[in-house]
């Protein structure tokens, strides 16, 4: 508390919080280690909702992309031309146990290539 009397004056003591944050500070009361925006905002804390960050569909993309890494990967329709294979169909999946089969795919692709005699000139991978 500050208080005391100064000569002709009153001094009227007052209590100062001392705090370890801002709480003039609505966003993160001043703990720098977050970002100043919003959750699920652009710069903001990523959380779990149909938020515009997507972060509920990383899970599938990480799983797709484990897959075209040739993880619980299958292919199948092949197309041969002069020895060479001209298209097919790539297919992965969540579960090794279904590879092959019609179950847990998470992603189809169809292949296509190019040769020009026995070198391959174009080669495509789309998402079907």
């Amino acid at each position: 508390m500050i208080g005391g009397t100064v000569t002709g004056m009153i001094v009227i003591g007052t209590y100062i919080s001392l705090v370890d944050y801002d709480p003039q500070d609505t966003v993160r009361l001043g703990l720098t280690a977050l970002p100043n925006a919003a959750a699920d905002a652009a710069g903001g804390l990523p959380i779990s909702d149909a938020g515009g960050l997507d972060f509920d569909n990383l899970e599938t993309l990480i799983e797709r992309t484990l897959g075209m890494n040739q993880e619980n990967f299958y292919i199948d329709n092949t197309v041969f031309a002069s020895g060479n294979m001209t298209s097919c169909r790539i297919r992965i999946y969540s579960v090794a146990g279904s590879v092959g089969s019609a179950s847990d795919v998470i992603a189809t692709y169809n292949m296509t290539a190019g040769y020009s005699g026995d070198e391959m000139t174009t080669y495509k991978m789309v998402k079907a």
